[in-house]
């Protein structure tokens, strides 16, 4: 299980991280952790008729995807 983190924010828990960079495709594409600058997560949400995964994508500090994905942590917990 993964804590997300945007800035000093704990936003969900992930089972999942993959991790990613921008590719000259325009798209995002998975990557070993020592290529990424971002990852990608599973993270749930609650609706009216009950909680839903969401797509949710990160940039790593200090790195760059797109330019306009928030900053995000992922850490992971036992």
């Amino acid at each position: 299980m993964y804590t997300i983190k945007e800035g000093e924010t704990v936003i969900g828990t992930a089972e999942d991280v993959v991790f990613i960079y921008y590719g000259a495709n325009g798209a995002y594409q998975e990557c070993k952790f020592e290529t990424a600058n971002g990852f990608c997560v599973k993270l749930p949400i609650e609706t009216e008729i009950g909680t839903e995964l969401i797509d949710a994508v990160f940039q790593l500090s200090g790195h760059k995807l797109r330019g306009d994905e928030p900053f995000g942590e992922a850490e992971y917990s036992t």
